[in-house]
């Protein structure tokens, strides 16, 4: 009894850690009145260390610097720091529920992320709008998760949205997989609660995630690049490492 209330009240301070953690880069972060890349960087690699992250990168990214589009499947939160560390410029389009999570809602702000309620009409359109509007920056990579939620298996289906955006701008798509051991320990699906999946994650000796860059393309036929660049990235959804 007692080893165990040792072991969930380290946990518990792990857990309290990647708050901590996050806490002081966004404390630096408004110092400097903007996030640079270095200091996302920094925030990740802590984040992935303290989380015993090993990191594998598959791939290489085209010379160019942009803009670009990014998009994969999407398992868990850990994905963030995972894309972050490997490709630091970047920011994101994320569901508007996130900017209310204590203190990570803020950290995703301060990425520039740009926040949509798929659920209305209204939201969707100005998601748009600021996705074009980056993308028409020279130098923006924006990750974009097609499926518009966490799945575990292949998700039934992925939104062209960001395929069409890709089209009008122009600019290339880069198609990613993240494959993740142990993955239903990692995954972050259905009704999980996110302080609840990050005590258990904090318990796991280590974790290995790799993330696998494509081919990057522009888009002619937004319908087929879409299906195409799913059946890639979800191929090794339930494969181990």
């Amino acid at each position: 009894m007692r080893h165990r209330l040792v072991k969930n009240l380290n946990k518990a301070k792990r857990a309290s850690q990647v708050f901590v953690i996050t806490y002081s880069y966004l404390t630096f972060a408004r110092r400097r009145e903007a996030p640079n890349v270095s200091l996302k960087r920094a925030w990740a690699r802590h984040i992935l260390r303290h989380l015993n992250v090993n990191l594998k990168i598959k791939g290489t990214l085209p010379p160019s610097e942009g803009p670009w589009v990014l998009v994969g499947n999407h398992l868990s939160y850990l994905d963030i720091p995972v894309l972050v560390m490997a490709v630091p410029e970047l920011s994101f389009l994320g569901k508007s529920e996130i900017a209310r999570w204590p203190l990570i809602g803020k950290g995703a702000k301060a990425m520039d992320t740009i926040f949509v309620n798929r659920k209305s009409g209204s939201s969707r359109e100005q998601a748009r709008k600021d996705v074009t509007r980056k993308l028409r920056r020279k130098r923006s990579k924006l990750c974009i998760f097609p499926s518009g939620t966490t799945s575990l298996n292949e998700s039934p289906r992925w939104n062209k949205g960001a395929f069409e955006i890709a089209k009008t701008c122009p600019c290339h798509i880069i198609p990613f997989r993240l494959t993740y051991q142990p993955l239903e320990s990692i995954a972050y699906i259905d009704r999980d609660i996110f302080l609840t999946h990050l005590f258990h994650l904090v318990g796991l000796d280590s974790i290995d995630v790799t993330i696998e860059f494509g081919t990057p393309s522009l888009v002619d036929d937004p319908m087929i690049v879409t299906r195409n660049t799913k059946e890639w990235s979800e191929a090794t959804h339930g494969n181990s490492l």
